[in-house]
């Protein structure tokens, strides 16, 4: 197996580690943020007795509404889920440059073959 040919988990940890999909993430929280305040606002109350949205919706709609995540929007599985999701993709990020940050900012320089660490090995025994 060749190990330069991208897999599902390196497109995936790839995909995780972009700032650009990080933004989208954002983008998206917002979005179901303002999407959460007007269905609060205009549509449902978050916080009511499920008597009340019977009451006010019918059985149905409070059926769809709670299967949704629409009744308490914060804590539904779609935000929770873009919650998760940006959280990944920051720790994606982070681990991602994390190398080359400390590299730039310190003048580290990591060791990456066998031989190298060898070698500081032997000169520590010194």
């Amino acid at each position: 197996m060749n190990t330069d040919e991208p897999t599902i988990w390196k497109s995936t940890w790839h995909l995780l580690g972009s700032v650009r999909f990080a933004l989208i993430i954002v983008l998206l929280l917002a979005g179901a943020s303002i999407f959460a305040v007007a269905i609060g606002a205009f549509v449902v109350p978050p916080g009511q007795s499920e008597a009340f949205y019977l009451y006010h919706l019918g059985a149905g709609k409070t059926r769809l509404f709670a299967a949704l995540g629409f009744l308490n929007p914060y804590r539904s599985w779609w935000f929770v889920g873009l919650l998760f999701l940006l959280t990944l993709s920051l720790f994606a990020c982070t681990v991602q440059r994390f190398r080359g940050t400390i590299q730039r900012a310190f003048g580290v320089r990591f060791r990456k073959t066998s031989e190298e660490i060898a070698v500081v090995a032997l000169a520590s025994l010194r």
